[in-house]
């Protein structure tokens, strides 16, 4: 018999074998993977398409109440619709020394989701806040005038007072956010004007450009206040949180390594630091509260509340005016209820007290 002949097959060194094999595969898979890599870039684009669709902001001024006004210029962003249609609660972002109202751009978003009016100024000699020009107020914040950061509470008063006239804003929920010398004047803003609600601090101090944070912490009461800052500048964060009670103090970081001292600053812990605007957006959203139709009323340079529609809740100037969600949150803050009945101007009758010249 013959025998069958068989031919073998030469052999092929492993790692060959299998890089012919991964070839073969990646020219089968990779249409299917590039595919999905274009739908994957395609579903983000249109996310950030409908994000910015979503936020419609504007650049809207007015004028501050300094014997020469100050044309402050920002940045408004509207709150969604409510399909209740309720009013919103509203935020007012204060920059840092040297910056913008587009520091905030990364917390606007998620403000703007949480169903927050945003609005974020220029404060006086920053940005686009340099009117009149006779006042040289681009010049001052240059020289780091004193005088000139005093007065800015006087934005901030002005923004308030704009946020008011808002058919969309609750004028019974306002917070700020302030950062580094903002801090500092949102804390000034809010020991002047009880109606705020809460604040948040990003890396406060104690004297920055020389306004005394810590006389006006003092005079913040128990409102909630969150302080935000890194591990090397936490100290005076620290120091002022004993002068309001409640108040939280939460350190952020490390740095990543290689930077600066400086690098989670202020709004510069914004998009750096892991989660920090979920704290600070939930922290808001919290100490706003929800609304109320219970509100009373109240000058900001007076000690009594009233009952909205009394005959001295009418007499009040709309420029000092202040709404409360409560007559407890108003009793809270050192106002105190009203003495005596007075007939509304609907003809019902409630408590109220005469002392007209004080509390206008």
């Amino acid at each position: 018999m013959s025998k069958l002949r068989t031919r073998s097959m030469p052999n092929l060194p492993c790692a060959t074998t299998m890089l012919c094999l991964t070839s073969l595969l990646l020219v089968l898979i990779e249409p299917g993977r590039a595919e999905a890599q274009a739908r994957s870039r395609s579903q983000i684009e249109r996310d950030a398409a409908r994000r910015t669709d979503a936020i419609k902001s504007e650049r809207v001024m007015f004028e501050t109440g300094d014997k020469v006004p100050v044309t402050i210029v920002a940045t408004y962003t509207p709150p969604l619709t409510d399909e209740r249609h309720r009013r919103a609660p509203a935020t007012i972002l204060l920059h840092m020394y040297g910056e913008q109202r587009t520091a905030f751009d990364p917390l606007v978003p998620h403000l703007h989701k949480a169903g927050f009016a945003v609005l974020a100024i220029d404060l006086r000699g920053h940005g686009e806040s340099v009117q009149p020009a006779s006042l040289k107020l681009k010049q001052k914040a240059d020289e780091r005038d004193p005088r000139l950061f005093r007065d800015m509470v006087h934005d901030v008063e002005a923004a308030q007072r704009w946020l008011r006239r808002r058919d969309e804003v609750d004028p019974a929920r306002t917070v700020i956010v302030g950062a580094s010398v903002g801090a500092s004047i949102a804390l000034e803003y809010a020991a002047r004007d009880r109606s705020v609600d809460g604040l948040v601090l990003l890396t406060p101090g104690l004297k920055y450009l020389d306004l005394d944070s810590k006389a006006a912490a003092r005079k913040v009461r128990a409102r909630p206040v969150l302080m935000l800052a890194a591990v090397e500048e936490r100290q005076d964060a620290e120091e002022l949180a004993r002068e309001i009670p409640g108040a939280k103090v939460t350190t952020i970081g490390p740095r990543s390594p290689g930077d600066h001292s400086m690098a989670l600053h202020g709004t510069r812990m914004l998009e750096k630091a892991a989660g920090v605007e979920k704290m600070i957006v939930d922290f808001l959203v919290e100490a706003a509260g929800p609304p109320s139709d219970k509100t009373v009323v109240a000058s900001m340079i007076g000690e009594v509340y009233y009952e909205p529609g009394t005959r001295q809740a009418d007499r009040l100037s709309p420029d000092n005016l202040r709404t409360f969600s409560s007559a407890a949150e108003a009793e809270a803050r050192g106002y105190r209820p009203p003495k005596r009945s007075q007939r509304r101007s609907d003809g019902r009758t409630t408590a109220d007290t005469g002392r007209r010249s004080l509390d206008q």
